[in-house]
This record gives structure tokens, sequence and C-alpha cells, in this order.
């Protein structure tokens, strides 16, 4: 048996990247995974490497930058699958700016990118976490815990994800909230895990080494 048998897990940005790479080992593990992403070719791909490898993929093309956009998302898993038990907020993007050159659309998009998708997927999603007993886990990034130049808006919104993981995880609602932080060498495999002492109100950022 393996780790996520039975498990349903809705994954952002499983078109690319890290979204893909943890799509391919969570499918992998036995989990029946709901990838978004804003490529349609590009969850065509993750969905054809993890049915080719036998597991179990739905591919759901969505800006998940609005509460709307958000909602229907985590309606139409609940419909494909009816149920939900972990809900992984990857999605993410970055471009180097320095602050002057940041324009309004620019900070707006990536405050709705690295924050606002994850906290509206987690509003949505917590009636049917609760049913399941699930929980959330969020992708960080060094920016989450340090500053880093030209990159006013995307430190901004990592931090404020550390912050929104923090604040539910208070809330007690769900037995587990986490944060990853992968590092630059291995994201695209995965990531190495080990403990830190960056503990908050039941939360544990998970480092990579």
């Amino acid at each position: 048996m393996s780790r996520f048998d039975n498990k349903v897990i809705f994954l952002t940005g499983a078109s690319s990247g890290i979204g893909a790479a943890t799509a391919k080992r969570l499918a992998g593990e036995g989990a029946a995974v709901f990838g978004t992403g804003r490529s349609e070719q590009g969850l065509a791909q993750t969905e054809k490497a993890i049915v080719d490898a036998g597991g179990i993929f739905q591919p759901f093309a969505s800006d998940i930058t609005g509460p709307q956009a958000c909602r229907d998302a985590i309606a139409a898993c609940v419909e494909h699958f009816e149920r939900l038990d972990v809900l992984v907020n990857c999605a993410g993007c970055h471009v180097f700016r320095a602050l002057h050159e940041i324009s309004d659309e620019l900070w707006f998009e990536d405050l709705a990118t690295n924050l606002g998708g994850a906290f509206f997927l987690s509003q949505a999603a917590m009636p049917h976490l609760l049913a399941s007993g699930g929980n959330i886990v969020s992708i960080g990034s060094l920016a989450s815990v340090q500053g880093q130049p030209y990159s006013a808006t995307y430190c901004s919104a990592k931090h404020g994800l550390i912050g929104l993981t923090r604040a539910l995880a208070l809330e007690g609602d769900l037995p587990r909230w986490h944060g990853y932080t992968p590092d630059t060498e291995s994201r695209y495999a995965g990531w190495r895990e080990y403990r830190s002492d960056h503990a908050y109100g039941g939360v544990a950022w998970v480092f990579a080494g």
C-alpha cells in the first residue's frame, strides 16, 4: 500500500516546474491528483507522464488568482473525485524588477498569484478538508524568510504566505498545516527535507538541505 492511496490531492501549478514534479511524485505514491495550471499544454504533458506510469491525474486549466476561479476549481475537484484530502498551494511566479520599475499591474499580479490564490483556495477547500480530516501544504521560497534584491513583490507575497499559514494554524481547525521551502538544486526533482527550529503555533517550516 502506498502512502497516498485513496487520497485526493488538489495541486496548483501542476503544468510545469516544482508543481509538475510534485504531481508526478504524489501520483506515483498512490494519490489521485487534481492539478491546475495556466498552460493546457503543460498540464497535458503532466497528465501523460502520470497516466503512462499508471497514476491518476485530472487536469484543470485555470488562472487561480481570483476568488471565484478558486471556488470553481475546488468545486470541480470535489465534483470529479467526490472528496478532498489535501490542498497543495504550489503555483507561483517571479519577475525580477527594481522597485522603481514595478508597475501597479505587476504588484497586484504577484500578490494574487503567490498569496491571493492560496488564501482563496484555502477558504474554499476548508469545508471539504474538515470533512475528510485533511490538511494544507503551502510551498514557500527562500524569499519567504529573507529579502532578495529586485524581488520586492515576490518577497512581500512569500512572506505573506508564511503569515497566512501561521494564522490559520492558530485557528486550529485542521490537524496539520505545513510550509515547505525547496532549494534551487533539487526543486524539479522534489526536495530534501529536515525539520528546522522555525516552528510556530503547530506549524513547522521544512527547509531543503
